[in-house]
């Protein structure tokens, strides 16, 4: 919907400061909050910074963009069941069916790591069962696994087991001609499924699958524009930099679900991949797409690959598949052009490997120098000290104020013990929390002493105000204290109340008679409500209803944000940077607010753009919506 058609640099008049001008061809879709559903507190849909181009038309030089490695946090799934004899292991799917309910779709292997039905490589005729489980949640954090009663397990469906096959991406079919049979879909790693609820699945026999070099994890969903399914998968491919087949990530597009590469016959086309900055033996081993906030009104694609170094000469443990693998973040605007995030250490790990606690040694190049199959070493280590697998998809926190994704982790490498070993509980899925829409952010230097029309700034491609909003209207005074603003005065929007006796101070807030500026009691002092020692008592209103527009921001106590609303590449009046009172703190989605009282709801249906100024602070996204608040 976005395409970058030139970038150039222009020097602000006035400032000295370099800016970056990013020109974009704007479709239906670059004004996407304007087409989101106008009800509710805020849009659905947020614009998000993981790249210049599909969010600003121009930016100071001194901002910049930042990924925010999201925090650990503790196993939620780990094995505990005779099914799960070998590990809970990698290549899962987590989703939010509806309000406190959270499914997640894992591996759950018994016998070794080898593929379904595989034979165990060691000799002894054992039989690997890699399997589709279940666990589900209300808050995301505490994770049970259900009794489903749908797998026969040697007589019993006392279990949580769906399917026997592994690598698997659930997702709800919003295609119109999807009968209530199929309205949930499954993809695997060589199958493909429909549930009516999705616990009960009944396979698609006549699917067609990929090529053999995808054995890993397929990523799918509907696309609603596209009116198609979107499926990524592993493409192994030669290239040209490198001297062997590379693991690269293939994008899919089909009407028909059970045949990938019906509108690609010769594969479908590599859309991500190692290149000349990345080292030999360097694979893309993993897609984990996951489209935010939804398949259906993405503010960006996000990609959680994981990245697979091979070691080099067989050590350390003489297997030839063998290597580490941890998460870096790859973005998109449309999920075709896939990059990094623009910016410093933008390849580091997104999620980097656990401490390896095998002991001194820790250099695969040395034989013996990692986590030794051979002496137990792995479960005393961290279970993520080797490898990692993001799950795609994610959920909200109860409080909607953080995002959770799930990884796998494993302690032994990617080739293992070679299947001899049972790795067991030192082996889960955990938690990874980040702020709600904080994949990415936008970041200021400091500067707090800047004057306002030199601060670092940034302005947003086209928003369009939405209409329909529940007019705003006063619901009650809101007091505050001179010493709070500038020059301990009252803004023009919140000004003092006069008053010829104490009755009239108490008056302007019924529900609280006892009004105090720094702690000392409210009078009428001159004919003016305040104290001795806080000022005079500022009143503003309190609105309700209307256009919000909200910044989910964080500053330092020093920093803070300012916004100034343009049309036509004028500011409007009462809207500009001058006129525009400082966001400070932490806030998901902070209210902007100006002296002059103006208010976005009189720009209903128009197209604005924003001017956003930025001192020590990280800018995460931007909504606009109607408001009940």
């Amino acid at each position: 919907a976005i395409s970058s058609k030139s970038l150039s640099t222009f020097q602000r008049q006035g400032s000295g400061t370099k800016m970056i001008r990013t020109a974009v061809l704007c479709s239906g879709v670059a004004l996407v909050m304007a087409t989101s559903p106008t009800t509710g507190t805020e849009s659905a849909v947020p614009l998000l910074f993981f790249d210049w181009a599909s969010s600003t038309t121009w930016h100071d030089a001194a901002l910049e963009l930042e990924m925010n490695p999201p925090t650990k946090g503790d196993r939620v799934v780990w094995p505990t069941e005779p099914w799960e004899t070998w590990a809970v292991f990698g290549y899962n799917s987590v989703m939010q069916v509806g309000p406190g309910e959270y499914r997640l779709y894992y591996d759950c292997i018994e016998g070794t790591g080898v593929p379904p039905g595989g034979e165990r490589l060691v000799g002894d005729g054992a039989i690997s069962h890699r399997r589709i489980c279940l666990a589900t949640s209300s808050d995301g954090l505490v994770w049970t696994k259900p009794i489903l009663g749908v797998f026969n397990l040697n007589g019993s469906t006392a279990n949580n087991i769906l399917i026997e096959n592994s690598g698997v991406s659930v997702f709800i079919d919003t295609n119109p001609t999807a009968p209530p049979s199929e309205k949930w879909k499954m993809a695997c790693s060589t199958s493909v499924y429909a549930s009516p609820d999705g616990i009960t699945w009944t396979a698609l026999s006549n699917h067609t699958p990929v090529k053999a070099e995808d054995d890993t994890k397929p990523t799918a969903g509907f696309d609603p524009v596209l009116g198609k399914y979107v499926i990524y998968v592993r493409r192994d491919v030669k290239q040209p930099l490198h001297p062997a087949d590379v693991r690269t990530i293939g994008r899919c597009v089909t009407s028909d679900f059970t045949n990938w590469e019906s509108e690609s016959p010769g594969g479908c086309p590599v859309v991500f991949q190692p290149d000349a900055l990345d080292p030999d033996g360097l694979d893309v081993y993993t897609n984990s797409w996951t489209p935010y906030p939804s398949a259906a009104t993405p503010a960006g694609h996000f990609f959680f690959p994981s990245f697979y170094h091979h070691f080099s000469n067989g050590a350390p443990f003489g297997f030839g598949n063998d290597g580490l693998l941890d998460v870096r973040l790859v973005v998109s605007s449309d999920g075709i052009n896939l990059t990094y995030v623009p910016g410093r250490r933008n390849r580091a790990p997104f999620i980097p490997l656990g401490v390896n606690r095998c002991g001194a040694s820790a250099s695969p190049s040395v034989s013996g120098g990692w986590c030794s199959p051979s002496t137990g070493v792995e479960a005393s280590t961290n279970f993520d000290t080797s490898a990692m697998y993001v799950a795609s998809g994610y959920v909200t926190s109860v409080s909607g104020d953080e995002i959770f994704l799930y990884a796998s982790g494993q302690p032994f490498t990617h080739g293992g013990d070679n299947g001899k070993h049972l790795w067991a509980n030192n082996t889960g899925i955990r938690v990874l929390r980040l702020r709600k829409d904080g994949f990415t952010s936008v970041t200021a230097p400091y500067g707090p002493n800047t004057a306002v029309e030199q601060l670092p700034a940034l302005l947003t491609r086209t928003i369009l105000v939405p209409t329909g909003c529940p007019p705003g209207h006063i619901s009650q005074n809101k007091t505050s204290c001179a010493y709070s603003y500038p020059n301990s005065t009252c803004p023009a929007s919140a000004p003092p109340v006069t008053c010829k006796t104490d009755a009239d101070c108490t008056a302007v807030m019924p529900s609280d008679p006892k009004l105090t500026c720094r702690g000392v009691p409210v009078t009428c002092l001159s004919g003016v409500c305040g104290s001795k020692l806080g000022g005079d008592l500022c009143v503003g209103k309190e609105y309700t209803g209307g256009v919000t527009l909200g910044l989910n921001v964080e500053t330092s106590v020093a920093g803070f944000a300012l916004v100034e609303v343009q049309q036509h590449g004028v500011n409007v009046s009462g809207m500009s940077l001058s006129d525009a009172v400082p966001i400070r703190g932490s806030a998901l989605s902070a209210a902007p607010s100006w002296k002059s009282g103006a208010s976005l709801t009189t720009l209903a249906g128009t197209e604005i753009t924003l001017k956003i100024a930025l001192t020590d602070a990280r800018l995460f996204a931007v909504r606009i919506g109607c408001s009940s608040q």
